[in-house]
């Protein structure tokens, strides 16, 4: 396995061990003027490309909250310029684009009506918003990957995701279990990633786990209301969600 030493290489070696094609876009991506909107780094490509099945990745690393949303004005340049360089006829359809977004303050939440503006839209790309702070990144790196050197990057993930103590730990001191918050959030933004549950195991439910924190906080009711209900827009959905962070009261 290689050295990881940031969640762009983590990413990378996920997409390789999965078959995918990788490519380093960093420098040729830099060409494109929008330098003043957003700030490219760690950029790169990967595909599949086999006879039953054709996927495209695009993985961007952004530090700036507003450049979020100016992700969506420059959405058509970036899909323009892939489809200038990659010559596959179902591009278009198939490619997503991941955005792995460091949030400077760990101690501030992302703001939820940018990240559904962002995800929600339907143009150009299929997109991810991947979260996560230095401090979650650092303690995965140092606690899990330094002390297994040559063990496939997924392999370590799913040990983690699936180990019980380990989530009982983040469950009980988020500090310390910075970790498995990170993890968690790549199963859900990369979405070719499957959990590989042994019905034989005493895993927990993630379900159960999080019907279970939120009954604690007298909150289970509000998040069923918030799925039963159809949303008119983003707008509505994010005053719901500020609601079920606040516990400020019930949605009718």
């Amino acid at each position: 396995m290689k050295t990881i030493e940031n969640l762009t290489d983590m990413l990378k070696s996920i997409f390789i061990e999965h078959n995918y094609e990788v490519t380093d876009y960093s420098n040729l991506l830099s060409q494109l003027e929008i330098n003043k909107l957003i700030r490219l780094e760690n950029v790169f490509f990967a595909n599949l490309n086999v006879k039953t099945k054709t996927n495209y990745f695009l993985v961007i690393s952004l530090s700036n909250e507003k450049e979020l949303s100016n992700v969506l004005k420059v959405q058509g340049r970036l899909a323009n310029y892939m489809k200038y360089k990659i010559n596959e006829k179902d591009l278009e359809r198939n490619i997503s684009l991941i955005i792995c977004f460091k949030n400077e303050d760990d101690s501030k939440k992302i703001d939820m009506s940018r990240v559904l503006e962002v995800e929600e839209d339907p143009y150009y790309f299929k997109k991810y918003i991947l979260e996560y702070s230095e401090e979650e990144l650092k303690q995965l790196i140092k606690n899990y990957f330094t002390t297994q050197p040559d063990n496939r990057v997924e392999d370590i993930l799913l040990n983690i995701i699936s180990d019980n103590p380990i989530y009982e730990n983040y469950r009980r001191n988020k500090k310390s279990g910075r970790a498995y918050s990170l993890v968690s959030k790549i199963y859900m933004k990369v979405p070719f990633l499957k959990l590989k549950i042994n019905q034989e195991s005493s895993l927990i439910s993630l379900q159960k786990n999080i019907d279970e924190a939120l009954s604690h906080k007298e909150l289970l009711l509000v998040k069923n209301t918030l799925l039963e209900k159809k949303w008119k827009d983003n707008k509505s959905l994010y005053e719901a969600l500020k609601l079920l962070d606040n516990n400020e009261g019930e949605v009718d």
